[in-house]
């Protein structure tokens, strides 16, 4: 039986590196960060619902979503700010389980789903165990 292991922890903890690791190592790492991007690239469901509910002036002319407008649209509203993520978090996690799907139809064992806010979104249903990436704070705030 396969497991399925969460990863995740606080803002420059160090999960981008163990995720690295991880994929060094030949494990499969489902990112929630690149599932949200995916979906809402042009042309995909959650994008159409986003242009549908919040109108063309969020879109670049090349067709992509202008994320900086975006984000003033729903800035200061919040009902604007619940209805994009009522169209993109069901996306993301409809992206990630066809991924992990997909994993296990090639006979994985072993994948890790890096998912930034696990405990806060309520996602800990979607994997077995959870690896929490920990850095003391002062670490945690040091610049390169």
């Amino acid at each position: 039986m396969a497991k399925i292991i969460g990863l995740t922890g606080g803002i420059a903890s160090g999960k981008s590196t163990v995720s690295t690791m991880l994929l060094q190592k030949g494990f499969k790492v489902i990112d929630a960060d690149i599932a949200a991007r995916k979906v809402v690239e042009p042309g995909e469901e959650a994008y159409l619902q986003i242009i549908e509910e919040f109108g063309q002036q969020i879109v670049w002319p090349s067709g992509e979503l202008n994320r900086e407008r975006l984000g003033e649209v729903i800035f200061n509203n919040e009902e604007k700010r619940l209805m994009l993520n009522s169209i993109v978090h069901p996306a993301v996690r409809k992206e990630m389980i066809k991924e992990k799907e997909e994993a296990l139809e090639i006979g994985r064992k072993t994948i890790f789903m890096d998912i930034p806010l696990l405990f806060e979104s309520k996602l800990t249903w979607m994997v077995d165990k959870v690896i929490l990436v920990y850095v003391e704070r002062d670490e945690q705030n040091k610049k390169d």
